[in-house]
């Protein structure tokens, strides 16, 4: 008796179908950690968007400055138009206009 071998009941795992339902659970979780790196790194995912929102932000305050400039020479324009004496002024100052019988005496 002792040369007879006790057979097992057979393991779930060795079942016909089980290798089917292993690989369906390994393409799952890889399938699910593919849309999970996509979602973080790819070109749509959250790593970009994080990066187009700071670029955003960065290009609303530029925005904002030329805006705040674009007001300044608007109003220096105004005056350009409305006050001669300014006009006068700067022809004498930059381009070194003078009035017709005017002496000018340089210093340097």
């Amino acid at each position: 008796m002792r040369n007879r071998k006790v057979r097992r009941p057979a393991s779930p795992h060795r079942e016909a179908g089980w290798g089917w339902a292993r690989a369906l659970g390994w393409f799952s979780l890889m399938g699910a950690l593919l849309l999970l790196g996509s979602s973080l790194w790819g070109e749509r995912g959250w790593l970009e968007l994080r990066r187009a929102r700071q670029e955003k932000a960065h290009m609303q305050e530029q925005i904002q400055g030329l805006e705040r400039e674009n007001q300044v020479l608007r109003r220096e324009i105004a005056a350009l138009r409305e006050d001669p004496y300014l006009v006068e002024k700067i022809a004498r100052e930059e381009l070194g206009l003078v009035k017709p019988g005017e002496i000018v005496y340089e210093f340097k």
